[in-house]
């Protein structure tokens, strides 16, 4: 008697806990949702020297890593930085010889990623269609951190709502400490100032 009462009471227990578990998978209760999430879709540096132009890229898929916490947003949802780490060896271009002196004035062997980090709070604002908001985010290379703000803009494709976000900018390479190399005994010059464009892919519809 006291054996069957003890099966019947581990059956029923196993019956709740079946329950419990069907309405966490099929409610979401007791777990996160699915959560928003952005990927480095390229970056692209253009800059000139005194005598023609160049171009160096980073074109593969990046996912972002949670960053701090903003210290420039005052809200009290505040969800911190989205942060982009992008492999300086990775970064390809023409002509060849000036990606190796790119690599070099970086200091990879000291200074192996660049960093870029935005305000994830402004990348939700701008998911949701708030086109006319300035974002802003931070650029560390050689160690250095420098914050900027611009516009970005948002582009909607496909029929399932994807989106993406692109922007761009321009640096001072000298801002970062960066001296710009020198070609032929110096008679190629590259320019202190290059533009980087960029763009963030959402990875969850709107």
């Amino acid at each position: 008697m006291i054996q069957s009462r003890f099966i019947l009471i581990r059956k029923s227990c196993l019956v709740v806990v079946a329950c419990v578990a069907w309405m966490a998978f099929s409610f979401g209760v007791g777990g996160p949702g699915p959560a928003a999430g952005y990927q480095l879709a390229f970056v692209k540096i253009d800059g000139s020297t005194n005598m023609n132009t160049f171009s160096l890229h980073f074109n593969q898929l990046l996912n972002c890593i949670p960053g701090a916490q903003s210290a420039t947003s005052g809200d009290s949802d505040n969800q911190g930085l989205s942060r982009f780490e992008i492999p300086v060896r990775a970064i390809q271009g023409n002509p060849p010889m000036l990606v190796a002196d790119f690599r070099s004035m970086l200091n990879v062997s000291q200074y192996p990623t660049i960093i870029i980090e935005m305000d994830t709070n402004e990348l939700e604002r701008l998911r949701m269609g708030d086109q006319g908001r300035k974002i802003n985010f931070s650029i560390t290379m050689n160690g250095i951190r420098r914050y900027y703000s611009g516009s970005g803009t948002v582009n909607k494709y496909g029929e399932e709502g994807s989106a993406s976000l692109t922007g761009q900018i321009s640096i001072l390479l000298s801002d970062f400490s960066l001296e710009p190399p020198r070609k032929m005994l110096g008679i190629i010059k590259v320019k202190d100032e290059v533009n980087i464009s960029f763009k963030v892919i959402f990875t969850d519809n709107f």
